[in-house]
């Protein structure tokens, strides 16, 4: 790393670290990010142990009957739960005991910096080092939605970064080392980030339609299997937790809708077909 982008990423950790301690304590502004919050400190409360949301009325309403409809809580079983993945809660969780509520912005603004090394990585092997390499590197940190998502209660952060390590080894492998340990590893992180995003999933089979195209046309077919075994890791841990804490492959989020209906999973086929029609035309342009 040169000296210029080494001063370039000490600015950058400077001005997270002054955003961090410049916002609220407690800046919860949307009505997921509450949900999430009430998620995270039930970990804390419950010692780790259990996924289970505390509920305080339990007493006096022990089936939990007269809640109300709260689209971000579901129950289950006489047991109430957030709706939502607990990767990102349970993560957060283990740095409130050390940071209180300004946990909320830690891991958000964590896993933007390291984001942002990445990309900086990535730039250094696609293109040179001039004006607009640095001009890409503060565009990507200060004027794009990721910014927002860095001082935000959301899990889309960390997917974003999981993401962002995946297209790194990626173009490692196309630019610097064809090997197979790099698609394996662009494959693994970007499927990982289905632990915070489950739409990442959706990038996912677009990621692999596309480059196995490329690896079939350039006779590398070998590589596809690194490539699927790389995604089908993580999406088979998703699956086996999500079965493990709700007796539910697809997980609470993604299996009910706001109104705690079934999502319709023909759509979903529907998306997951337009995805990969448009990923194999892509690739195809590409020796058109």
């Amino acid at each position: 790393m040169s000296k210029l982008e080494t001063i370039t990423i000490f600015v950058i950790a400077v001005m997270l670290i002054g955003v961090y301690f410049a916002l609220p304590p407690i800046g919860i502004y949307t009505e997921d990010g509450g949900a999430k919050y009430i998620q995270m400190k039930s970990f804390c409360m419950n010692q780790w142990k259990s996924i289970e949301i505390p509920y305080p009325a339990k007493a006096i309403d022990p089936d939990i009957r007269w809640m109300g409809r709260q689209k971000n809580f579901i129950v289950r079983d006489g047991k109430l739960f957030c709706s939502y993945q607990p990767a990102f809660t349970f993560l957060s969780s283990l740095f409130f005991p050390f940071l209180g509520t300004r946990v909320i912005y830690f891991l958000p603004l964590v896993t933007f910096f390291l984001s942002i090394i990445f990309l900086l990585k990535t730039l250094q092997i696609v293109m040179p080092k001039n004006r607009l390499f640095f001009l890409l590197l503060f565009a990507y940190t200060l004027a794009s939605p990721v910014m927002i998502y860095s001082i935000t209660f959301w899990e889309h952060m960390p997917a974003v970064f999981l993401v962002t390590v995946g297209l790194y080894y990626m173009v490692r492998s196309y630019y610097q080392q064809n090997t197979s340990a790099n698609l394996f590893l662009s494959s693994f992180f970007v499927s990982l980030g289905i632990f915070f995003r489950e739409g990442i999933f959706l990038f996912w089979l677009a990621f692999f339609t596309c480059i196995t195209v490329d690896l079939y046309i350039n006779k590398q077919r070998k590589n596809i299997l690194y490539l699927l075994l790389g995604g089908i890791i993580p999406i088979a841990g998703y699956l086996l937790s999500n079965f493990i804490l709700y007796r539910n492959f697809l997980g609470l989020h993604l299996f009910f809708s706001n109104q705690g209906g079934c999502i319709p999973l023909r759509k979903i086929a529907v998306i997951f077909t337009f995805f990969s029609i448009s990923s194999i035309e892509n690739g195809l342009e590409t020796y058109s």
